[in-house]
């Protein structure tokens, strides 16, 4: 192929790949005639909102379990509470990219109790929005063809539910008056802020496809 044609194909080539980039981050139509970044924005700021209130919850939560000297509960609350954070950071890196400054929100103040009472407001909490949401907003913008959002809120949703998983494990361990004190090691992916228990990690995470060793470790794993 001479020279002139080989140019004129790469430049054809980075076009069509400017052009698939540019439709992903910055669609407009969609079905029904909705504009697909309206309907992404909005949904990228009650996410961003409701992470940016789990994150305090779970650091006001593990704040009290140390406290009482329960490092299973607090190890599991600090990794939540970074898992919340990567998910608020992801969707405001996205806000970002539609050219949008995110809503500035307030958390409310979080009431804690005792550590078990705090483990079941937890649990109760991440059911009911995981009732409320079923998926909508990964629906919503599949539908509208914003494959860029839709990737965050699969990421969201997914760890939610793994959040109940743990909460509900921890709680079952509360009576382990050993495991509490001693605790257990969790790790966190630090892109999409999928939770492992440490010892049960996949070797990529099977959301985002990151290893397992740039996983953030938190609390103890205690080895036999």
């Amino acid at each position: 192929m001479k020279p002139q044609k080989i140019f004129i194909a790469g430049v054809l080539t980075a076009a069509i790949v400017l052009c698939a980039v540019t439709a992903c981050l910055h669609p407009t139509g969609g079905r029904g005639g909705r504009d697909r970044r309206t309907v992404a924005v909005a949904d990228l700021n009650t996410y961003a909102a409701l992470a940016r209130a789990r994150y305090v919850r779970y650091l006001t939560c593990a704040d009290r379990a140390s406290s009482e000297n329960d490092k299973l509960a607090s190890g599991l609350f600090r990794a939540l509470a970074q898992s919340a954070r990567i998910h608020e950071t992801s969707c405001t890196q996205a806000l970002r990219l539609f050219g949008e400054q995110p809503t500035a929100t307030v958390p409310k103040r979080v009431d804690v109790a005792a550590t078990c009472v705090n483990l079941r407001k937890c649990i109760a909490d991440e059911r009911r929005c995981l009732d409320t949401v079923r998926g909508a907003a990964v629906t919503r913008s599949i539908a509208s063809g914003n494959n860029y959002a839709a990737r965050i809120f699969i990421w969201v949703d997914g760890c939610n539910r793994r959040h109940v998983e743990l909460l509900e494990r921890c709680l079952y361990d509360e009576g382990n008056d050993s495991l509490c004190r001693c605790g257990r090691e969790y790790s966190v992916c630090p892109t999409c802020g999928n939770v492992y228990e440490s010892d049960n990690r996949d070797v990529y995470c099977p959301f985002c496809r990151t290893h397992h060793t740039q996983f953030m470790r938190f609390g103890t794993l205690q080895l036999d």
